[in-house]
């Protein structure tokens, strides 16, 4: 049995919530990710520092590669679409860290 988690959107909060409740009712399932960690919520740089700390497999989801284009290849037709898609709160999260951008990537 797996668990798979969609849709996180920066809802750092609510990730946590939903991860302790599946490992405290299964606690040796693995557990997956379906894209778009990033965007809407507040918490992006959280929710990506938390998929890596607990080892959640991931598949990247539109937003994911909009982030990733936008800072590694800004003037690709993806990385452009990424303004006007949520960006602002992605990137205010990474404010105070931007060193930790391409770690992330």
């Amino acid at each position: 049995m797996i668990a798979v988690i969609g849709d996180i959107h920066g809802c750092f909060n609510t990730l946590k919530k939903l991860y302790e409740e599946i490992k405290t009712r299964y606690p040796d399932i693995r557990i997956y990710s379906v894209g778009d960690l990033v965007d809407r919520g507040k918490y992006s740089y959280e929710v990506i520092e938390f998929i890596m700390e607990k080892e959640i497999a991931f598949v990247s989801g539109n937003h994911d590669l909009m982030f990733y284009y936008f800072i590694t290849k800004p003037n690709h037709p993806i990385g452009k679409a990424w303004i006007y898609n949520g960006c602002e709160t992605t990137l205010a999260s990474y404010e105070s860290r931007r060193d930790k951008i391409r770690d992330h990537l």
